[in-house]
């Protein structure tokens, strides 16, 4: 658990570092831009991710990759820079990570913040807009949902906003109801232990 949080952190510092380098550049729009772009690939091919995070690849050969991708996508020379210091430091893998920490910082930077939503059904476009306004209604910030549909919570979602968790799914309500039921099953027999 501590070398993950370990990994977290040392994700992190390369995203300030890549957003202070950007913002000396006068070019945070366009890195930004580049990392969702970034985010959209490794999300659409996962063999695209699975070659940046492979040991069998060699620095040289990594080099050669992220020098393509950045040439394919037209990448802002800030962007490419910074994926070739990730394929010079070995810290591919965690491409992912490290994106998706820039896209954190730049949205926090605006007060925004990302709403993590699991949800039984997918949400209309109707029902996502309440819930951002709702959300935003009580954080006060710019809400960004990234909504999960995950069909055994039964029904209703789950919605956490950073540290602040809202659990309104049926599996939930039905934990909550088995739990009661046997409490109080439990003090009845104790109860008639007593009698007798």
């Amino acid at each position: 658990m501590a070398s993950s949080s370990s990994s977290a952190q040392i994700d992190t510092r390369y995203a300030q570092s890549l957003l202070r380098v950007a913002d000396q550049s006068n070019c945070a729009p366009a890195v930004e831009q580049d990392m969702r772009d970034l985010t959209a690939m490794l999300s659409s091919s996962p063999d695209l991710l699975n070659a940046l995070s492979s040991p069998v690849y060699g620095r040289v050969a990594l080099e050669t990759l992220v020098a393509n991708i950045v040439a394919k996508a037209g990448f802002h020379k800030v962007t490419a820079q910074f994926l070739g210091v990730l394929a010079q430091n070995g810290r591919l893998p965690n491409i992912k990570s490290i994106t998706r920490h820039v896209l954190k910082l730049c949205a926090a930077s605006r007060g925004e913040i990302d709403a993590v939503v699991r949800t039984a059904h997918a949400l209309s476009p109707e029902q996502q807009k309440m819930l951002q306004d709702s959300l935003k209604k009580s954080t006060g910030k710019t809400i960004h949902l990234d909504i999960t549909v995950d069909p055994s919570l039964l029904g209703g979602m789950m919605v956490t906003v950073g540290s602040r968790m809202l659990d309104d799914t049926v599996k939930s309500k039905l934990s909550h109801l088995k739990q009661v039921l046997q409490s109080n099953n439990s003090n009845q027999n104790k109860s008639h232990k007593e009698v007798a």
